[in-house]
């Protein structure tokens, strides 16, 4: 059980095991779309021309992924079928096979070693006892293959309880989709639905896409930043996980102010564990602009290793 209270902050790269891409194989992926199969986005009532226009302008434009690029002043024309596109893309990658069956049948493969069943392993606890883990999660993922990876777990390790009982226990486990997700599991007992495997049917497409928030689109005072600022404020461990420094959201984490309205307060320091894996210089030093206050040598605490060789070798997760 984890006691100790703990917010992971995760970006792209804490979703890469499980399959899910990188965003300039993202990029990649949706561009093959757009140019070999636009069927789908033409029966969704998108015009042929906006289709042939998304795709030229994205394929020549400077940006690495597409949620800065549909985030440039201007672009607010490619904002429904950028979305849509994503969403396309993303739910053909959320399978219960990758979370599982695939890093089972692989599990001495030290690079596929999963991070998520080394988190689950911290959090076991009898069933009773299983909400009084404190653990949250801020990501800025639209995937919800955290959320689905947890209560599959706990179904399966718990085959007398009820499905109820089984929703409480994994909605214990608060996650905050600041950026906005694939809509919402069956089991979380919200509007727009969108079911893990769904394999990417028009249907889900259509809903998870209105869910997705681009980076422009959120704000400071979005409910959902002020909620991950507030559970920055009260942890005692943070760990930054697969996350790319953009200043946009490091800032709308409240990170340059954290130490200080942390103090104000009465809390103590916070502990902070994170991978800098893959990031270039220029990345480390605006992460260093901003986490300063918190951590003199950012190099001290951000290792270049994956998720989870951070959690092996360096978290204690109690």
């Amino acid at each position: 059980m984890i006691k100790r209270n703990t917010v992971l902050v995760l970006g792209a790269g804490a979703s890469m095991p499980y399959g899910f891409p990188s965003g300039g194989r993202l990029k990649a992926e949706i561009l093959n779309d757009l140019n070999n199969d636009r069927e789908p986005f033409i029966r969704h009532s998108f015009p042929e021309g906006l289709v042939i226009e998304f795709y030229k302008r994205f394929a020549r434009s400077g940006q690495s992924s597409i949620d800065a690029w549909l985030g440039r002043s201007g672009h607010e024309d490619y904002l429904e079928i950028g979305k849509w596109a994503i969403a396309k893309r993303l739910l053909g990658y959320e399978k219960t096979t990758a979370l599982f069956d695939k890093i089972n049948l692989s599990y001495l493969k030290t690079v596929q070693q999963s991070w998520y069943h080394k988190l689950y392993n911290a959090l076991d606890a009898p069933f009773d006892e299983f909400d009084q883990n404190q653990l949250s999660v801020v990501t800025f993922n639209y995937d919800r293959s955290f959320e689905h990876f947890l209560h599959t777990a706990l179904k399966n390790d718990n085959c007398g309880r009820s499905g109820d009982e089984v929703a409480e226990k994994a909605r214990s486990i608060e996650v905050v989709h600041v950026h906005g997700q694939l809509g919402y599991l069956p089991w979380q007992n919200r509007g727009g639905v969108v079911p893990f495997d769904s394999e990417a049917e028009q249907k889900h497409i259509n809903e998870a896409a209105k869910h997705i928030k681009i980076i422009h689109e959120a704000s400071d005072e979005d409910g959902e930043f002020e909620r991950a600022r507030a559970l920055l404020i009260e942890a005692e461990m943070a760990i930054i996980l697969g996350f790319g420094f953009h200043p946009e959201n490091l800032t709308r984490l409240g990170l340059k102010n954290l130490k200080d309205r942390r103090s104000k307060e009465g809390k103590r320091n916070l502990t902070i564990w994170g991978t800098s894996l893959g990031l270039a210089n220029q990345d480390k030093h605006v992460g260093h602009e901003h986490f300063h206050k918190l951590l003199p040598r950012l190099d001290d605490r951000f290792k270049n290793k994956t998720v989870y060789q951070l959690l092996h070798d360096h978290v204690v997760l109690q």
